[in-house]
């Protein structure tokens, strides 16, 4: 608890530091970075490479869980890193696309400050078949409702979306996307 408590202040500061940086303050209203489900300049974030000595808990515990995902899902790789990170702040109305990050190996979502009405994420089934609804239990995609300080790790060719935000909180949530290296 200790941990995870250091973790979300951690953040807050962050979001503090990144509102008052005139070179990341157009990128963290990140809705404008976002059409039709590409994610345009998103190359120019850094915003854990950045920020890293301000977030050494987080850096850590995203550096944990990636390895551990790495080793469950059996992947082979000798080393990895977040190559691209960034800060999405979802006003009313408003989401994403379905999308991939064709620039990672492996992606992630870290859900910080959110409620169920912010709206969920929705993963889809990477089976072409999975839309015709011929197969017993086989469906489109699962759909979560993240809650906040919750870590989604998936692979970057995964198509996802998120439903729109429905109550006037700005869902937070960080990105990135991790390079692995054989």
């Amino acid at each position: 608890m200790l941990f995870r408590s250091a973790i979300e202040n951690e953040i807050s500061n962050l979001l503090s530091f990144c509102a008052d940086d005139k070179t990341v303050k157009s990128h963290v209203s990140s809705n404008s970075l976002y059409k039709h489900g590409t994610h345009s300049e998103v190359n120019k974030l850094q915003i854990i490479d950045k920020y890293e000595d301000t977030i050494p808990s987080f850096v850590d515990f995203l550096y944990e869980e990636i390895g551990r995902y790495i080793q469950y899902s059996k992947w082979r790789c000798v080393d990895f890193h977040i190559s691209q990170s960034w800060i999405n702040l979802t006003d009313i109305g408003v989401n994403q696309d379905w999308h991939n990050h064709a620039s990672g190996h492996i992606s992630g979502v870290y859900y910080h400050d959110t409620v169920i009405d912010n709206g969920g994420i929705i993963f889809k089934n990477p089976n072409p078949y999975a839309h015709v609804n011929i197969f017993p239990g086989l469906s489109e995609g699962i759909h979560y409702f993240p809650e906040p300080n919750t870590l989604f790790l998936f692979p970057s060719w995964m198509e996802h979306k998120t439903d729109k935000n429905k109550v006037d909180k700005i869902r937070t949530s960080i990105s990135f996307d991790v390079l692995t290296y054989m």
